[in-house]
């Protein structure tokens, strides 16, 4: 009796190692392709839910909007909320947001790692209550992928409603 494989034997286990291989080597490189759109994801969605959550807030703080300083129902969008003894000044600058408080030059609300596509603000008023709709677009690049998301949200002017 002879020791060791046949030629046969060799060859079919090269064989069963290749396909082992390149089905392990198209999984890994699928997961690296769903961790990529992941990453663009999470960080577009973190930039765009950040943004938003400022915006909501100073709209829920000020005393009012300032309609004849902002740029409404267009993008890009300004808006200028007016508070007591100061105001904050939201803007859209070579694809990021800004904000810009008083007479302070205007700082980053995002990152340059994601672009803005779009800001567009509307005001909604009627004898009692004032609202302001916030729409922002962004797109994100990670790799070969690209995210696009767009966050659209409310908010009405603390005491404008009783």
């Amino acid at each position: 009796m002879q020791k060791g494989f046949s030629l046969v034997e060799m060859l079919v286990y090269i064989a069963l190692l290749v396909v082992v291989s390149t089905a392990a080597m198209a999984m890994l490189l699928n997961y690296s392709d769903v961790f990529t759109k992941y990453r663009a994801e999470k960080l577009l969605v973190r930039q765009l839910h950040e943004a938003t959550e400022r915006m909501v807030y100073d709209i829920q703080n000020a005393a009012a909007v300032n309609v004849v300083g902002s740029t409404l129902d267009t993008s890009p969008g300004t808006l200028v909320l007016d508070r007591v003894g100061s105001s904050v000044t939201y803007t859209l600058d070579s694809g990021v947001v800004t904000v810009a408080e008083d007479a302070n030059p205007a700082v980053p609300l995002t990152s340059t790692s994601v672009t803005i596509s779009d800001l567009t603000f509307a005001y909604l008023a009627n004898a009692r209550t004032e609202m302001v709709r916030v729409s922002i677009t962004g797109i994100a690049t990670v790799g070969e992928y690209t995210a696009t998301e767009t966050f659209s949200t409310s908010a009405i002017i603390r005491g404008s409603y009783e």
